[in-house]
Order: structure tokens, then C-alpha cells, then sequence
């Protein structure tokens, strides 16, 4: 659905498909007796970024290692810079300062998570609190 000839728009429009000619058309959601259009906008998405763990078996945080071109947490970060996503968090743990001080994350960006050594579960849930209460329609983990 997302492919080159089409880009999904804000309040929810994919361009390029729909009717003939490649104009936009909204993406299906209700019908008759659906909700005002302001209710059927989709809220924005969220990427999560888990980057908590210790990486012993590594000898250095993951988050750092070289990736094409980049380090790997830069690689996540620019597939996830899409207009469909406006909230990213990157969830850190241990060597937290490293992490955020080599990528140059920006504050809000960080969620810290005290519980890293209990494992990814606890990384997810971090991050997930960090979100604005019903404030996205979906998560990309």
C-alpha cells in the first residue's frame, strides 16, 4: 500500500490510490452513520526504540555498533524519521549517557529505564508510559 507511487497524508489520505488518475481518496473506515471527520482523523504513530540492554556478550552497547553507514540506534532512528510517525522514544538503561551523548538525542526523545535489567518487557512498558495517553493510534516497536 506504501510504496512509491503512494504516501499516506496527514488525517489519514493515501496518495495515489483510490479513484482513477492516482487522486487521493481517504482510507476506509466507516460508513453510513460514521462519525464527523474530525473523530475519524488518524492520530499519529509511535516508534520505540529499545536500546536498555547491557550487551555483555558485545563488550559495548549495541546501540553503537557500526551499521550501514551509521551506528545501528542512527539506522533505527532514520528508518523511523516518516510523516506518519511524530513521537519517537528511545528507551535506554544501561550505559545511558554514552548512548544519548554519541547519538545526540535530544531529551524528549530519552526515555530512562531504572528497571533494564529485568529485561525488554520492562523497556517496552517504559516507553509505552512515556506516551501521551491516547495521544497515537498505533506503536512500532
Amino acid at each position: 500500500m506504501f510504496g512509491k507511487e503512494s504516501r499516506l497524508e496527514a488525517g489519514g489520505t493515501v496518495a495515489g490510490e483510490g479513484a482513477p488518475g492516482g487522486a487521493s481518496g481517504n482510507v476506509a473506515r466507516g460508513g453510513a452513520g460514521s462519525k464527523p471527520a474530525e473523530q475519524n482523523r488518524m492520530k499519529p504513530l509511535a516508534a520505540i526504540i529499545l536500546a536498555a540492554g547491557e550487551s555483555r556478550r558485545m563488550g559495548r552497547p549495541k546501540a553503537l555498533l557500526a551499521c550501514q553507514g551509521t551506528t545501528f540506534l542512527g539506522h533505527l532512528l532514520r528508518v523511523t524519521a516518516h510523516p506518519a510517525i511524530s513521537m519517537r522514544r528511545v528507551v535506554l538503561g544501561a550505559a545511558a549517557e554514552e548512548i544519548q551523548r554519541a547519538a545526540g538525542l535530544a531529551p524528549e526523545a530519552v526515555v530512562i529505564n531504572p528497571d533494564w535489567q529485568r529485561g525488554q518487557l520492562s523497556s517496552l512498558q517504559a516507553g509505552l508510559r512515556s506516551l501521551p495517553e491516547g495521544g497515537t493510534d498505533g506503536v512500532l516497536v
